[in-house]
């Protein structure tokens, strides 16, 4: 007795191990992105093929083993050589290594490096991980932990939980919520709501700078972010990540305009945000666009073509036209890090790490499909390259998952919760430094919210308050949002992030802030040195050139090389002779100047004095009698420290134009159930607008010159700019209108699906009024322009799936309804849970009976073969590993190649992948698959000689599958083995083809059995 109980126990525990083992998104998955494309000049089947080489050549060169009971794993980051001397790995490459095994189901692997990870504790939180590790498995260089390590590791539990369930001896889930609760804890500043650079991230400052409100653009992991906030319902995730798009928009919109590049590291200087100065933390590229943020447009293109959140879409758009301008559509020209300007750091060389992710971001714009293209063919060329290391692999590994649609997102959210909306108007504002403007923030309810929002602002330009009346909106309605800017407020335009919170429930809306100079002397308003030539003495780096300083944008500067206080200047060349009588200088980022003039030269070479002073300070006007000269330039006698000048304003004494006013949009962007007519307009009545709803920038020259409301019937990025003659032009105004149109109910089947003994006619309705209807009999999905127009009862006599589509104008599609109809004799029913129907096209509809333990089946088609097939399938659903048996018992020839016998498939569609073994008419037994969706199958193995009545077998483990054939059913042989990737779940059963189209194969399948 204890025996059986001890065989029962083992059994038991084999199959609960199987359970768990069982993969619930085995690779490749296919997923359909929330937005974006994927390279199209490969097909599916091949780039998983590159991908899945790619992986087994990845985790044989860096998956080691690191001993320990159960075997502990971990990712070799210094096995080229490229890492910290005596170190062995690191946190950052640990959450790398979890999240790709969890993406291809290597649970060994996944778990033992868990494992590692419970074994080497951050210091200062315990749920969080020690950055780095000797070849002895001992901390070193700290036992902290580093942000992005610890981000990608939580997430690759939730990954886990979503592959394997957390039933086993490892919860994945309990585990994730742990790290994400330590997480935010320790790796998120609670007064700034940005990401740390690590838990030890909260003193310490580096060149005036602090460490606790510094952050690293390349933590920035969106859809990370999301996920933890669905997985535990934190809603100050949801606040982080309003303030780190903030963060982002910032950068771009003061550093890197015309590029979209962000910074290695980020400090945040009084409220605003700039790059970090030289040599910060690691190297003197962290102000510049280097080997820590190289992975920004990866994790930034992969939150928007898995969310569609468009927070950064603008910045990506740019970064795009850039990369591809600046390397002349050649992925060999895109080089291992640039200025924030765009110029290259170091061009003797490619990195993987620098180029794969700019492939990945390419993907968010169909406009970008020939360079997404070039992209995909120089990654899949390119395989494991160890002059890039493990850092290069493993960005580009990463990338290869994004690109080919097979990074599917842990889902945790519940849908229909009580929820609200946010949005600003209007979109955008000018203001005069020193005064104040208005919005209006309207909050919305979803399904039946009806809390009370509070209301706060991120993103402020530096001297800037917002306040709200009411500071909190209950239920629905609306508060305006007071911005007051300061005298010394940077000039330029801000993106503004208004962010409501309820309880775990946060929603942001971006709106644009214009700050313009008050003005210089003697009345003009138009800066006679925006955008002009400028020179200076000396030069810090590329990124503080003397263009900085007649930019417009107070957040950039012109900097002084290293080491220079003395007599250094910088000049301002018209181009021709002007005249001016005043100027405004801007010493923001640091005040430094001790001594200086004002000087006016006509040849560039011999200057006249026209003013003197001592300090500068944040905002200085200083007039003068009007000169005309075609040069202006600020020599600096003397200062403190380098001098670094923001902005350099030239004014003259005439009534020059100030910039237009931006324009406004009515309706805001906002989401809407249908179409909008959008108006445009700006306070200046001579002005003229011009517009884009494509993403680009519209200009003088670019976009649609503007004389009627604009109709806008699907979600679109609205942008407009004013201009006028005599006057500068005015800010783009930017908006996004999200259309979410009421969808069509979807059809209903009178009668519904199910096993008849006679033919059916069947009506098809939809209960919104007006809507046409499209419907299928063969498999295929219908819409709007495939299928039948239904206009009365469909009639089916045999086996079929009926699928139908209804869609009406100014309304989204319905879903697809399908159903099946088995059409059987009255005394044939198909044994419970199986199903019968023609797969593909078929000439001579086919049909299943049962009767008295014998299948007989009828089949037509062309063949099982190609990349569709063409067939009779009766079947069932199966899960996981089962092994399924049948004597084809009689064949009714039509063809020498008529084929009947078993099969595993992955779906009822006609190219699904698939496993079958057969007895044929004339040419013996024959085992074929299919690899995946829409490949062609192949001949695994054949026996000559044999014929009905003759046994087939096929084995399932995991995704090999075993083909045998027996005499008899009791000795059985070994066909061959295949290897062909499927879900736990697939369809089983009796497969027969007359290989004939005109004509049916009637076979009678005994001793059925799947088990």
């Amino acid at each position: 007795m204890k025996t059986k109980v001890a065989q029962w126990l083992l059994i038991a525990a084999i199959f609960a191990a199987k359970t768990v083992l069982a993969q619930n998104y085995p690779f490749p998955q296919h997923v359909v992105y929330a937005a974006g494309i994927k390279p199209n000049n490969v097909t599916q089947a091949a780039m998983d093929s590159t991908v899945s080489s790619y992986w087994s050549a990845y985790s044989a060169r860096y998956v080691k083993s690191a001993g320990g009971s159960p075997t502990r794993y971990y990712i070799a980051y210094n096995l080229e050589g490229q890492g910290d001397t005596g170190a062995a790995t690191v946190s950052e490459a640990h959450g790398y290594g979890m999240v790709m095994e969890a993406y291809f189901g290597d649970k060994t692997h996944f778990d033992g490096m868990y494992w590692y990870y419970k074994d080497h504790p951050s210091q200062n939180n315990s749920r969080l991980m020690a950055w780095q590790q000797n070849t002895s498995f001992v901390d070193m260089g700290g036992a902290d932990s580093a942000t992005d390590g610890d981000m990608d590791i939580a997430y690759s539990l939730l990954l886990a939980d979503k592959q394997w369930g957390s039933g086993g001896s490892i919860n994945y889930l309990s585990e994730a919520t742990n790290m994400i609760n330590a997480l935010m804890q320790s790796d998120v500043n609670q007064t700034q709501w940005t990401l740390r650079l690590g838990d030890w991230a909260t003193t310490g400052t580096s060149q005036g700078f602090a460490y606790a409100t510094s952050t690293r653009p390349s933590d920035f992991m969106f859809d990370h972010m999301e996920s933890y906030y669905e997985a535990t319902g934190d809603g100050r995730w949801t606040n982080v990540m309003a303030h780190t798009y903030a963060v982002v928009n910032t950068l771009f919109n003061n550093n890197s305009p015309n590029t979209g590049l962000i910074p290695d590291f980020v400090v945040l200087n009084g409220s605003a945000y700039q790059p970090a100065p030289a040599s910060f933390l690691e190297a003197a590229t962290d102000g510049e666009y280097a080997y820590n943020s190289c992975r920004t447009p990866w994790r930034f293109a992969t939150d928007y073509l898995l969310r569609n959140s468009s927070g950064i879409l603008t910045e990506m758009r740019k970064i795009n036209s850039w990369i591809q301008s600046s390397s002349g559509g050649n992925a060999d020209h895109v080089y291992p890090g640039y200025d924030l300007a765009g110029t290259a750091l170091n061009t003797s060389y490619t990195d993987d790490s620098f180029t794969s992710p700019f492939g990945l971001c390419a993907m968010i714009d169909s406009g970008n499909q020939t360079w997404l293209n070039t992209m995909w063919t120089w990654i899949a060329a390119r395989g494991i390259n160890v002059n890039d290391g493990y850092f290069g692999n493993s960005i580009t590994m990463q990338c290869a998952i994004v690109l080919t649609g097979n990074w599917w997102k842990p889902v945790y959210s519940s849908a229909g919760s009580p929820d609200f909306t946010i949005a600003g108007t209007p979109a955008s504002q000018s203001v005069v430094a020193g005064n104040a403007t208005n919005y209006t923030v309207n909050i919305g309810s979803v399904n039946g919210f009806t809390g009370t929002v509070g209301l706060s602002t991120a993103g402020l330009p530096g001297g800037a308050t917002a306040s709200f009346n009411p500071a909190s909106v209950t239920m629905l309605g609306s508060s305006t949002m007071t911005v007051t800017t300061a005298a010394n407020t940077p000039t330029g335009t801000q993106l503004l992030t208004v962010i409501g919170t309820s309880g775990t429930l946060v929603h942001s809306n971006t709106m644009s802030l214009t700050v313009n100079a008050a003005g210089g002397g003697g009345g003009s308003t138009n800066n006679l040195a925006l955008n002009q030539t400028a020179t200076a003495s000396t030069t810090w780096s590329a990124s503080y050139p003397a263009s900085n300083a007649v930019d417009g944008n107070a957040a950039t500067r012109w900097s002084a090389a290293s080491g220079q206080t003395t007599n250094q200047w910088l000049l301002v060349d018209f181009g021709t002779a002007t005249s001016y009588s005043s100027v405004v200088i801007r010493e923001i980022s640091f005040q430094r100047v001790t001594a200086f003039k004002i000087q006016s030269s006509t040849d560039g070479t011999a200057f006249a004095d026209l003013a003197t002073g001592t300090t500068i300070g944040t905002n200085l006007t200083v007039t003068f009698s009007t000169v005309s000269a075609r040069y202006v330039r600020l020599y600096m006698t003397s200062a403190s420290n380098v001098p670094t000048i923001n902005e350099f304003e030239v004014y003259g004494s005439g009534s020059g134009g100030g910039p237009v006013a931006a324009p406004t949009f009515g309706p805001a962007g906002g989401t809407y159930t249908s179409a909008q007519t959008v108006t445009i307009s700006t306070t200046n009545s001579g002005a003229s607008i011009r517009y884009t709803t494509d993403g680009s920038t519209p200009s003088e020259t670019a976009g649609t010159l503007y004389s009627s409301p604009v109709n806008i019937s699907s979600t679109t990025t609205l942008k407009a700019i004013a201009y006028e003659s005599g006057m500068t032009d005015s800010s783009v105004t930017s908006a996004t209108y999200t259309i979410n149109l009421p969808q069509v109910a979807a059809p209903s089947f009178s009668p519904a699906g199910g096993t008849y003994t006679n033919a059916q006619a069947v009506s098809i309705g939809t209960t919104t009024g007006g809507a046409s209807i499209r419907y299928t009999t063969d498999g295929s999905t219908p819409s709007e322009s495939a299928g039948t127009l239904y206009s009365s009862p469909v009639n089916i006599s045999a086996t079929a799936t009926l699928k139908a589509i209804a869609y009406e104008s100014g309304f989204t599609d319905s879903s697809v309804t399908s159903d099946t109809y088995t059409i059987n004799s009255s005394n044939g029913a198909l044994p419970a849970g199986w199903t019968d129907s023609d797969i593909g096209s078929i000439g001579v509809a086919g049909s299943a009976v049962y009767t008295n333990g014998v299948f007989t089946v009828k089949g037509s088609g062309a063949d099982i073969y190609g990349t569709s097939d063409q067939f009779n399938y009766a079947r069932e659903v199966i899960t996981n590993d089962f092994t399924l048996t049948a004597r084809v018992a009689t064949l009714n020839s039509a063809n020498g190649w008529s084929k009947s016998g078993v099969m595993i498939r992955g779906s009822a569609a006609t190219n699904s992948a698939y496993v079958g073994i057969y007895v044929t008419a004339s040419n013996g037994v024959d085992m074929q698959c299919r690899t995946s969706n829409g490949a062609s199958a192949v001949d695994v193995a054949r026996v000559s000689g044999v014929a009905a009545p003759y046994w087939v077998r096929l084995v399932r483990s995991g995704n090999t599958f075993t083909g045998y054939h027996s005499p008899n059913g009791t000795t059985w042989t070994q066909v061959s083995l295949t290897n062909v990737t499927m879900a736990a779940s697939v369809r089983a059963g009796l497969a027969v083809c007359a290989h004939d189209n005109t004509a049916l194969n009637t076979s009678a399948f005994d001793n059925v059995t799947a088990q």
